[in-house]
């Protein structure tokens, strides 16, 4: 429950009530006092060591609860409702599909960056007063570990979250640090500083029927060395991948389904199996 605006008013001034009316959120009302309810229910003070976010999205809705409670349990828990497939141990493996080769890059002359992955930033680069946005948090500890503050992240929830720093930063150019073949987006301009090089030994995957992708890329080099895979249940988080295999998997109607990150994807493992 931090981070939302909220105005307080008598209950008896209507004319109030039609005005804000034109600026309430009821989706963040509704997440708002969800979050405080489960607050509430860990005793809900203001010395509480705790952190709860509910974000209500068109894909499902995501929980983000960390802490430590009054009696010492440790919370730790980043959750999106779906029911997913009953996987065996061999389909929540991480499948590497190609090398990463560094390449030649100009910098770019802009205010603004964005790190898809923490790699992708070269170490010779100094972006020192430059607004600094990533990817996921994962990518934001490298970075802070490099030295760089990092003004925000997507929360690996995609690129389409926005910044909302419009009133910040109003007017200034983005560039986006990534591999050579990623998709621009909405970012002014990309800096590629790597390319992908397809593995000469390629995953066997020709038996397996539900898979997790990271990137769209992956999903490609797949296809072309298993085209029936095509048939089977495929999974992606949200964001550009999301949206590239929609496009792509339209065309033999299936459709992907999004869970939040990988770590979520291992959890559906068959528990006899595990």
């Amino acid at each position: 429950a931090q981070g939302a605006l909220a105005v307080e008013i008598a209950s008896h001034r209507e004319d109030l009530k039609k005005i804000l009316s034109q600026v309430h959120c009821q989706k963040t009302w509704e997440d708002v006092r969800e979050e405080r309810k489960i607050l509430k229910s860990y005793g809900g003070g203001c010395h509480q060591k705790i952190g709860f976010t509910r974000l209500t999205r068109d894909y499902g809705l995501l929980l983000f609860l960390k802490g430590l409670t009054d009696g010492g349990e440790v919370l730790d828990k980043r959750n999106l409702y779906i029911k997913g497939p009953d996987l065996k141990p061999s389909e929540a493996k991480a499948i590497t599909w190609f090398d990463r080769h560094p390449i030649e890059y100009k910098m770019p002359k802009t205010e603004g960056h964005f790190v898809a992955r923490a790699n992708s930033l070269p170490e010779d680069v100094n972006l020192d007063g430059k607004k600094l946005w990533v990817s996921g948090t994962k990518t934001w500890e490298k970075l802070a570990q490099r030295g760089y503050w990092v003004h925000g992240t997507f929360e690996s929830l995609g690129e389409q979250e926005g910044m909302s720093l419009e009133q910040l930063s109003p007017g200034i150019k983005w560039a986006k640090w990534s591999h050579k073949s990623a998709p621009l987006g909405n970012w002014d301009t990309q800096v590629a500083t790597y390319e992908l090089i397809a593995k000469k030994e390629k995953p066997d995957i020709k038996d397996q029927k539900n898979f997790y992708w990271m990137s769209a890329s992956s999903f490609s080099e797949a296809q072309q060395h298993h085209p029936d895979s095509v048939n089977a249940q495929h999974y992606c988080g949200p964001g550009n991948t999301y949206r590239r295999l929609t496009e792509i998997l339209k065309n033999f109607n299936n459709k992907p389904s999004i869970v939040l990150d990988f770590e979520q994807w291992k959890s559906f493992v068959k528990k006899d199996n595990s």
